[in-house]
């Protein structure tokens, strides 16, 4: 059986995070995708946040394995032929340069449209292609910050971040959204367009209903603490809980969850005292909190499980690397490396039942496909060779 995306053509002019967070989902759905990195320089994604003692990068490895890679000089002009060249034969173009910096290398959606007029072609921002911040650059950490993420976020008196790159990975997966929906049109009307997503747009997409209520509601957001600014402030019992090892989450919505966890946490008699969907316990929460640390993390995973209230425990990452939950539906995998070695990998998050993707092999070495990928674009030897000595591959 073939991946859903097979027969499919990415170039991949994308670097850091954003853009090839949403080009490895790509190859995982199995198009073809081609990382184009400068010669010599590479991706500066391959050279941060290194392991000590290990000599392949983690960040790099995780955001383009299944990828072919090439080098081309896309500041020289003969490079930009290779690229326009290849890009004829694509059915995507990738990149997150700062806004405009594509079209000044000549590397525009224009540039690649004259070539393929069905091109789709997918460029990812910091803030948006128009207003007052369209040419601003801006990392993982901006989008947070501009999005209002990190204004609702921890306790009081701070402004806090997300312990991951929340902005990078829903830009992304927004922008395969947007590419898939945008094939798909080419496939029914015969077109291609240019695609935009941007780190502020994800991050609002991911506040939908919270943004819409403080619209209506005219207030000032609180700050999320250990559950969710709205609906704590309700009084809802919706966060993380202590335990005397660890911490679970809880979600208590609805009559029958809320009787029940009262009922085995020793509180029976405050199970009657009003009714609703939506529980005001912030009179009990102190009194919850301090029965549930009490007992273990798996006391209460089986206790509370076994009355149908909605609970998950806290997972480090070093307990997802051990969970079988996450191996038995390959969201982790094994991913064989050139080096002979193997690593551990997030897979794809998604599944098919006929056409399952296909997770490839690790990330490129730097070029390490640049001939064979020129060779099935119509490029002979001596070509090949021709560009090398000029440095443009």
């Amino acid at each position: 059986m073939t991946a859903p995306l097979d027969g499919i053509k990415v170039l991949d002019l994308t670097r850091y995070q954003s853009g090839p967070a949403c080009t490895v989902l790509l190859a995982d759905l199995g198009a073809d995708v081609i990382k184009v990195e400068g010669p010599g320089r590479g991706d500066p994604g391959r050279n941060v946040f290194p392991v000590p003692g290990e000599d392949i990068n983690p960040y790099f490895l995780a955001m383009n394995r299944g990828k072919r890679g090439i080098t081309v000089d896309y500041h020289s002009a003969r490079g930009r032929e290779v690229l326009h060249r290849l890009g004829g034969h694509c059915d995507v173009v990738a990149e997150n340069f700062r806004p405009g910096a594509a079209e000044a290398l000549g590397l525009g959606y224009e540039d690649f449209k004259r070539h393929n007029p069905k091109i789709v072609y997918a460029s990812i921002s910091a803030f948006g292609e128009r207003g007052p911040m369209a040419r601003q650059a801006g990392f993982d950490i901006h989008g947070q910050a501009v999005g209002g993420l990190m204004s609702t976020t921890g306790g009081e008196g701070g402004a806090f971040p997300v312990g991951a790159a929340i902005g990078d990975q829903m830009a992304g997966l927004t922008m395969v959204t947007g590419i898939l929906s945008a094939l798909l049109v080419r496939e029914r009307q015969g077109i291609g367009q240019r695609v935009a997503v941007s780190l502020y747009s994800a991050q609002l997409a991911l506040q939908t209903w919270e943004i819409g209520y403080h619209a209506m509601s005219g207030g000032t957001p609180a700050k999320a603490g250990h559950s969710h600014p709205i609906i704590h402030a309700a009084g809802v019992i919706w966060g993380s809980y202590p335990t005397s090892d660890g911490h679970i989450a809880l979600g208590v919505l609805g009559e029958t969850q809320w009787v029940n966890l009262l009922r085995v946490i020793g509180m029976p008699e405050e199970a009657n005292k009003g009714s609703g969907m939506m529980r005001d316990a912030s009179h009990l929460e102190d009194k919850i909190r301090e029965r549930l640390s009490k007992q273990s993390t798996a006391h209460w995973l089986k206790t509370l499980q076994a009355e149908d209230i909605h609970v998950g425990r806290v997972n480090s990452y070093a307990d997802i690397l051990e969970d079988p939950q996450a191996w038995e539906n390959d969201y982790l995998v094994r991913v064989r490396h050139p080096n002979g070695r193997s690593y551990n990998l997030v897979g794809c998050p998604i599944q098919y039942s006929q056409t399952p993707p296909d997770i490839g092999n690790a990330a490129p070495e730097l070029g390490e496909h640049t001939g064979e990928v020129l060779g099935e674009f119509g490029y002979d030897e001596k070509e090949v060779e021709a560009l090398r000595k000029a440095g443009v591959i």
